[in-house]
């Protein structure tokens, strides 16, 4: 269990494990930076590879037969999306495009820019070229003290959701949990839409305390449907035992709105009774209104888990068994000083959480995650061509198989089914440290094309948080003639009152990659 579970206590949703603060502020909430705001005076668009950073990315191995070249692609500039002006780090990165005018775009981050974590929340209004805040930038749900696991999405008539969710850590059993949700119509300001749960310390029940983490959204964009314009939410619901706040186990739940966020169904069981080591799932909506869910397993395999995807034909009210996409071999060298998951010469945290995405068109299901069946990291990917019922023996994604670790994978199709896969890869140069970021192209999901580089120098992930936090997960945002990947990238050197007190940051970067 150790792969996953730390929370309140060690690394919840800010970052990494810390000397214990002083209550109400928990370990893993703040960032390890110095300096504030008001006091910097770089704060470039469009990020610029730092000199020191030398290392790029080698020729990998040669491309596996069968895999046809990708479409010509074109990327563009690496782009800063937080418009923060501080030292303090973002990451873990969502984005979503709006369905009926692709020059919107949404991204978030956990942002640490008044020291707490919060969701932070970005908005494009020509493509990605250029960002600017949502709001403030950030929020916090209401009732919480900090906030992290954002998530981004556009309903059928453009409008923009944010999720976020908010925690005040004391136990596993006893902390606050909010899982809140605020939109924006204009992409400028920003407004509380609604609370899909609140669980106020660790919730009634006087045996056990719950805990919520590590949910995601998506929204039925059909142009037709009963549901159209349902806002379907996936979390992790822990349960611990108030008694000693050990772990007893961890179920996905989905809850949805069809008044924009107002107001949420209960919670709905989506995995089984008897898959209840879970974590990290992932909604998708597919061509007729059915809701598949994603996520990793643990129970029975020992150490490693296996991709479950869930199926639902009502709306999110019920769920058919989960059934097996295949194994995980978890991405796990060592555990860092957190007591996380981490690969070879690094401390910082990963996971081989699943991802997940629909052909609108001809209803195919899409799985990517992580994997180390073949002794380093690489990106899995299997389909299924009826609905879930059955899936294809799992390929690799990445076209360099040379033994470069590949990280944080995300899926995405676009309206003619085209399939994105985005990736960060961390390339086998002297020291083995660095990372960059990919893209894998396919056409109906049988072969992907060769990488393609989207990132413009590579990143050093042991910037902040003692270098054992990046985020869980990067994002992707497909569109006919445009991708949008974003990720963590710690290339841009912000400075203080004087040039010599300059430092490297973490940053929401994002490249619009066309075809």
């Amino acid at each position: 269990m150790n792969r996953w579970f730390a929370f309140a206590t060690c690394a919840l949703v800010a970052g990494a494990c810390s000397e214990r603060s002083q209550p109400p502020v928990a370990p893993g909430i703040r960032a390890d930076l110095i300096g504030g705001e008001d006091h910097v005076f770089d704060l470039s668009s469009v990020v610029t590879v730092d000199p020191s950073l030398k290392d790029q990315p080698g020729p990998g191995a040669p491309q596996p037969p069968g895999n046809p070249p990708g479409p010509a692609k074109n990327v563009g500039p690496n782009v800063v999306a937080n418009q923060d002006k501080t030292r303090f780090p973002q990451n873990e990165t969502p984005i979503a495009v709006d369905p009926n005018n692709p020059a919107r775009l949404l991204a978030g981050a956990n942002d640490y820019r008044h020291d707490l974590a919060a969701c932070g929340i970005y908005a494009s209004s020509d493509g990605g070229a250029t960002w600017k805040d949502v709001g403030e930038g950030t929020t916090v749900p209401p009732g919480a003290v900090a906030g992290g696991d954002p998530v981004t999405a556009f309903g059928p008539d453009g409008t923009a959701y944010h999720v976020c969710l908010g925690f005040t850590p004391t136990t596993n059993a006893t902390s606050t949990t909010v899982l809140f949700v605020s939109k924006s119509t204009d992409l400028k300001t920003l407004q509380p839409a609604g609370t899909v749960i609140a669980t106020v310390a660790g919730g009634d029940d006087p045996l056990f305390g719950y805990f919520n983490d590590k949910e995601f959204a998506t929204v039925d964009t059909r142009a037709a449907g009963p549901h159209r314009g349902r806002i379907y939410v996936t979390w992790t619901r822990f349960k611990f035992n108030r008694l000693d706040d050990s772990y007893v186990e961890s179920p996905i739940v989905l809850s949805y709105s069809d008044d924009g966020g107002a107001n949420w169904s209960g919670p709905h069981a989506v995995s089984s009774p008897d898959l209840n080591f879970d974590q990290g799932s992932v909604p998708a909506v597919g061509p007729n209104g059915e809701v598949y869910v994603v996520f990793e397993n643990g129970n029975g395999t020992g150490f490693n888990g296996q991709a479950m995807v869930a199926k639902s034909v009502d709306g999110g009210n019920s769920f058919a068994h989960p059934v097996k996409v295949d194994d995980i071999i978890e991405i796990c060298d060592h555990f860092n000083v957190d007591g996380r998951c981490a690969i070879k010469n690094s401390n910082w945290r990963v996971n081989s959480f699943p991802s997940i995405a629909v052909d609108g068109t001809t209803g195919r299901v899409y799985v990517v995650w992580g994997d180390s069946r073949r002794g380093n990291a690489d990106v899995r990917f299997s389909r299924s061509t009826d609905g879930g019922t059955t899936w294809s023996t799992s390929t690799i994604v990445n076209s360099d198989l040379s033994g470069a670790d590949q990280v944080y994978p995300w899926i995405a199709v676009a309206e003619n089914g085209v399939t994105q896969v985005e990736f960060q890869q961390r390339d086998d140069t002297p020291g083995n440290r660095l990372l960059n970021t990919f893209l894998s192209t396919s056409i109906g999901g049988v072969n992907f094309g060769k990488q393609v580089l989207v990132s413009s120098g590579p990143t050093d992930p042991n910037i902040n948080f003692s270098g054992t936090f990046i985020g869980d997960y990067n994002g992707l945002a497909a569109t006919a003639h445009a991708v949008h990947p974003i990720w963590t990238d710690a290339r841009r050197v912000v400075c203080q009152l004087v040039v010599t007190d300059c430092q490297r940051q973490q940053d929401a970067v994002t490249a619009t990659v066309t075809f």
